[in-house]
């Protein structure tokens, strides 16, 4: 278990390095966030400064089978609105 935290605090960290390496060559550059997104890591991925746009993915729709799409998109909005103050 502690291993997978690290190795998710460790992909998290190369994720915002990446968000801030793109926006420092190009400050027009729009950085999305699109595959791999789920309710569990959605949030810290929200957080990243410089993330514009945040994309439903075919694992969403997939499990969106199972508890219905109204549901799957209420699941995620509370997912990425967790703690976030700008919104």
């Amino acid at each position: 278990m502690v291993a997978d935290m690290n190795m998710q605090n460790a992909e998290l960290k190369r994720i915002k390095q990446a968000v801030a390496t793109a926006r420092r060559s190009d400050n027009k550059l729009l950085i999305n966030a699109d595959h791999g997104l789920t309710c569990d890591n959605v949030n810290a991925i929200a957080k990243i400064e410089g993330i514009y746009k945040l994309n439903i993915n075919h694992a969403f729709i997939a499990g969106a089978v199972f508890v219905g799409l109204e549901q799957a998109v209420i699941m995620m909005k509370e997912a990425i609105y967790t703690d976030l103050q700008s919104y």
